[in-house]
């Protein structure tokens, strides 16, 4: 399932559900210039934005089932936020037949309201994944956006993987992060790590500087 964004109208990517100002973006503006489009937002100052697609898992020949695994992809950049840790959100939900959220192994990387990301004007991106659970019809993908933020996102990806390319992977939310404080003074943030198929326990590896 990839999920470019190829068409537009009235300003708005096709099959998809947007909050904030949106922009189409072109040439210089995108990650890649071969994939169609890329989605600018601007968020007011005390109103969210977002990206939003819902995901039917049944569609003929596409068909997630419980225990499958799929490998999300975004790329994404920042030229404005007030948040230090960055504007971005994963807020991934898989729904039941009622619309109702299911409990997800994941919740906490891919559904964590304390978690942002994304602070860096270049280009980067972010991969996870998430299992589909037991009664999932449908998968909501969404990345929301903070308030006073300019953004701009382009190429995602939605992979159900096979049993060969279940490789080990260890993500991190947020990848980058400046933090503000007295020297001598403890300081805390809160992170999401997510560890994949790994062959032995892993200890976190945290560098900076001054």
């Amino acid at each position: 399932m990839i999920l470019f964004f190829y068409s537009f109208n009235d300003g708005k990517p096709t099959h998809w559900a947007t909050a904030g100002t949106v922009t189409q973006l072109k040439a210089g503006d995108r990650y890649s210039s071969d994939t169609g489009f890329g989605v600018g937002i601007e968020t007011a100052a005390n109103v969210d934005g977002y990206l939003k697609q819902v995901i039917d898992l049944n569609r003929t020949g596409k068909e997630v089932v419980q225990g499958d695994e799929l490998e999300c992809l975004v790329h994404y950049s920042t030229i404005e936020s007030k948040r230090l840790e960055g504007p971005f959100r994963l807020a991934l939900r898989w729904l039941d037949a009622a619309g109702n959220e299911l409990v997800s192994t994941e919740k906490d990387f891919i559904n964590n309201p304390d978690i942002y990301f994304g602070r860096m004007k270049a280009y980067g991106d972010l991969k996870f994944r998430t299992v589909c659970p037991a009664g999932a019809v449908k998968l909501e993908f969404a990345l929301l956006v903070a308030p006073g933020s300019l953004v701009r996102m382009d190429d995602f990806s939605v992979l159900r993987l096979a049993e060969k390319d279940k490789t080990p992977l260890v993500a991190i939310l947020p990848q980058y992060r400046t933090m503000m404080g007295e020297v001598g003074q403890p300081t805390t943030f809160p992170i999401a790590l997510q560890g994949m198929h790994l062959s032995a326990d892993q200890t976190p590896n945290f560098g900076g500087g001054d």
